[in-house]
C-alpha cells in the first residue's frame, strides 16, 4: 500500500512534467479534456510500478460504480472524475481522484472530491488542481472527508 506523501511526490512530478513538456496547451488554453489527457499519461507513467503491483487501472472520465453510475451527494448526483487511479468493478482500492480545472475549481467539483473521501468510495487522495492559466504556479487542493483542504503552489518556473 503506498502512502499519501508518496502519491503526492508523483503527482506533483508529473504536474511538473506537464509544464515543462506540454506548457503550450496550458498558455493556449486549449479544451480541459486536452490538458488532462497529457497529465494522465504523465501520471500513468509515474504510477506504472505501484500500478502494476498493486492491479490498479488509471483512467479519464470513468462514470461507472461497478455497473452502476457513479453519484454523490443526497439527490444521487451522477458525475465522472476527470483522472483516476483504482482497481475497477470495485472500491476495495480506490487511490487517487481528481478533478483539473484550467482555471478555478467550481463549487461541483469540490463536493466530488469530499464525496470521493466518504463511502462507497473511499479514495485514499482526492486532489483538485488548477492549472493556473496565464499564471506562474498550479494550484493542487487535498481534499479530506470532513470538507478542509490543504493547498499547494506549483512553481511553473
Amino acid at each position: 500500500m503506498i502512502n499519501n506523501i508518496k502519491i503526492l511526490e508523483l503527482i506533483t512530478r508529473a504536474v511538473e512534467t506537464l509544464w515543462r513538456r506540454d506548457s503550450e496547451l496550458i498558455k493556449r488554453e486549449v479544451h480541459e479534456e486536452c490538458i488532462n489527457h497529457r497529465f494522465a499519461i504523465y501520471l500513468e507513467k509515474e504510477f506504472q510500478n505501484i500500478m502494476m503491483k498493486e492491479g490498479l487501472s488509471l483512467d479519464i472520465e470513468y462514470n461507472k460504480n461497478g455497473i452502476n453510475p457513479k453519484t454523490y451527494g443526497s439527490k444521487d448526483k451522477k458525475f465522472r472524475p476527470d483522472i483516476i487511479i483504482h482497481e475497477r468493478n470495485s472500491n476495495s482500492n480506490n487511490s487517487v481522484v481528481i478533478e483539473a480545472k484550467k482555471n478555478r475549481l467550481s463549487k461541483s467539483d469540490k463536493e466530488k472530491l469530499i464525496n470521493c473521501k466518504l463511502e462507497p468510495y473511499n479514495y485514499k487522495v482526492a486532489l483538485g488542481i488548477e492549472y493556473g492559466v496565464g499564471k506562474d504556479y498550479f494550484n493542487l487542493y487535498i481534499y479530506e472527508s470532513n470538507g478542509s483542504n490543504q493547498k499547494i503552489k506549483i512553481n511553473k518556473t
